[in-house]
């Protein structure tokens, strides 16, 4: 019992390492299903893999037309535009190379000039999908409406390059030597400084002039409530001393404050006089106290 455990242990051991099972010497079954998935995900990773490196060689091909287009093409087209040694324009180009030197000089000259227009677009658009990113994620139709937009104005800035492109380069073409555009610069610097500081200068002083204008603003305010309340009190002074005088003409001049105050204590010591002068019998001797 012990040796045919043995043996029949080796056995399963065996098939599960080699994923097949013995039936007969020399004989040999099927693979087994679980080997069969993983046929299907290795075929799966494969195309995938495949498709990841027909992407890579695309973003290559693309940074290479990239790389291109800023350190060879750019550069050297805008110099030949700016010497009036190329036009600006593509049909002007192909339609002189053409005449010059053939159709296959023509068709290249021409590309080179289509890879000049897309940088110009794809700068443009670069810096539209910067300035215009959305600060929450959109679904599918409003991502599209983005990029549409985005795109049109990237050919719109392609468009107005080519207009107003002849007028450019002719403002690049007066330029001044590098000489003086180094001293020009740097003076631009220090008058930029110094305009800078006059202008923080002058705007700290606007703000404290408007600063102590809403604090007289404020005060004027507080002395006219101030006054407005005290002429209130004084009417309401007058008021009362007429009618406690009904008889009584009016003053020759407006009385002060503190001229209403004695009346008006005088009007209450008269008041508590006729009050005790009622009870004498209460309070003789202080006939004046209310």
């Amino acid at each position: 019992m012990n040796l045919h455990h043995r043996v029949s242990s080796f056995h399963n051991k065996s098939c599960l390492r080699n994923n097949s099972c013995y039936t007969a010497p020399g004989k040999q079954t099927r693979r087994l299903a679980v080997n069969e998935p993983k046929i299907v995900m290795s075929d799966h990773f494969s195309k995938r893999r495949n498709g990841n490196g027909w992407i890579q060689l695309g973003r290559s091909v693309l940074w290479t037309v990239v790389f291109l287009q800023i350190f060879i093409i750019v550069p050297g087209f805008s110099g030949e535009i700016a010497r009036r040694e190329e036009s600006l324009y593509v049909w002007d180009e192909y339609v002189e190379y053409l005449h010059r030197f053939g159709t296959a000089d023509a068709i290249f000259s021409s590309a080179w000039c289509l890879l000049y227009y897309a940088f110009i677009a794809e700068l443009a658009y670069v810096i539209l999908s910067a300035l215009l990113k959305p600060d929450r994620p959109m679904d599918k139709p409003g991502t599209e409406k983005h990029r549409a937009v985005v795109l049109y104005c990237s050919f719109w800035a392609l468009f107005t390059f080519l207009t107003f492109g002849d007028s450019i380069f002719q403002f690049i073409r007066s330029f001044p030597t590098f000489g003086w555009l180094i001293i020009w610069g740097g003076s631009t610097f220090v008058a930029v400084l110094l305009f800078w500081g006059s202008f923080e200068q002058k705007r700290n002083e606007r703000e404290r002039t408007a600063e102590e204008k809403i604090n007289k603003q404020w005060l004027d305010m507080i002395c006219h409530n101030s006054r407005l309340e005290q002429r209130l009190f004084r009417q309401w002074l007058d008021s009362l001393c007429y009618s406690a005088a009904p008889d009584a003409g009016p003053p020759a001049k407006e009385p002060t404050y503190e001229e209403l105050l004695q009346r008006l204590r005088e009007l209450q010591a008269e008041n508590g006089a006729e009050k005790g002068g009622e009870h004498p019998e209460t309070n003789p001797q202080e006939p004046g106290l209310s």
